[in-house]
């Protein structure tokens, strides 16, 4: 008899997964009660806290035996939280925080651009591979609870810091040739001279602005590291500078964008708006936290209290 799955959270990822889940003989639900395996995938650490400890959450409400594989990003100590409750409901847990490796593609969740870090009890993290296996082409086995959510907090530090750098590097070919009205400077940065991220350089060149891995999405992965960060009295400014240009641009309209749209921030007006964007948007916020009114999305942010990560994590950007 076929296993029942059940998938949860993003709507791009559940879509592609389902397909190759159904071509590898198992059965999708939306009924997380009916099914065998239940996986989410979240873009908000409220969202997963809501899934797995709300009144309807997985750990009261599943039978005993069910196989959980949660694929968000979330702090260590959220994971191990997860991972304890988990356990005493007699559930089996596998932390598997998903790697998106080329986020430039439009539809970016194909088996072959994914893998997941693992972790969890050694037993059940064996029974799930084969799982997994249909899900991405690898599954990196890091330890025990949490490890694996350090892990991708780890691998998503070096990610925003390649992708701010490669965007600003850009911008700066860009601001100098303008600068020399274009007097044997390229109005662009060579590939040649792009360190490895010809790939997202590419992109950005090219305009290329859509991808199911959007701007919100990365959003949530650099907020959960910053909150493994924050978690452990560390502070990582490369890493801050770069959630602030995510939350600017998610401010102003770019939340659904490509990652690659990072480089309107840096680019001509008119191009801006021709992308949707609107920088209204981000003086009325600015304004508003000048000690002036809050509105109800406002509120989220807490000028007196910038390191608390879960202020960002949790920002409604639905209405851009």
């Amino acid at each position: 008899m076929a296993k029942i799955v059940a998938l949860f959270g993003k709507e791009d990822f559940a879509s592609a997964a389902s397909e190759r889940l159904k071509a590898a003989g198992y059965g999708i639900s939306s009924d997380a009660a009916s099914a065998d395996i239940v996986v989410s995938y979240c873009e908000t650490q409220q969202q997963i806290e809501d899934l797995y400890f709300g009144d309807e959450g997985f750990v009261s409400h599943l039978n005993k035996g069910v196989l959980l594989v949660d694929l968000s990003p979330a702090s260590p100590n959220l994971a191990r939280d997860i991972s304890s409750v988990a356990l005493v409901s007699g559930l089996n847990l596998v932390e598997a925080p998903l790697v998106v490796r080329d986020i430039t593609l439009e539809q970016c969740f194909g088996r072959e651009n994914l893998f997941c870090y693992v972790a969890g009890e050694e037993d059940v993290v064996a029974g799930a591979r084969d799982f997994l296996d249909v899900l991405v082409s690898d599954a990196v086995a890091t330890g025990g609870a949490g490890s694996a959510q350090l892990a991708k907090a780890a691998h998503t530090l070096q990610v925003a810091a390649q992708v701010i750098s490669t965007v600003e590097a850009n911008a700066l070919y860009h601001a100098v040739h303008r600068f020399s009205a274009g007097e044997g400077v390229p109005d662009a940065m060579p590939a040649a001279f792009a360190c490895g991220n010809e790939g997202l350089l590419k992109a950005v060149q090219e305009k290329r602005f859509t991808s199911d891995f959007t701007v919100e999405l990365f959003l949530s992965e650099v907020s959960a590291a910053l909150t493994t960060a924050d978690d452990a009295d560390l502070i990582v400014p490369q890493a801050e500078s770069a959630l602030h240009l995510l939350e600017l641009l998610a401010i102003i309209g770019g939340s659904d964008l490509a990652v690659a749209a990072l480089s309107l921030v840096f680019g001509e007006d008119d191009e801006s708006r021709r992308a949707g964007l609107d920088w209204n948007r981000a003086n009325e916020v600015y304004r508003s936290h000048d000690h002036g009114g809050e509105d109800a999305d406002e509120a989220e942010y807490d000028d007196d209290d910038l390191d608390d990560y879960g202020d960002f994590f949790t920002f409604d950007y639905s209405s851009n």
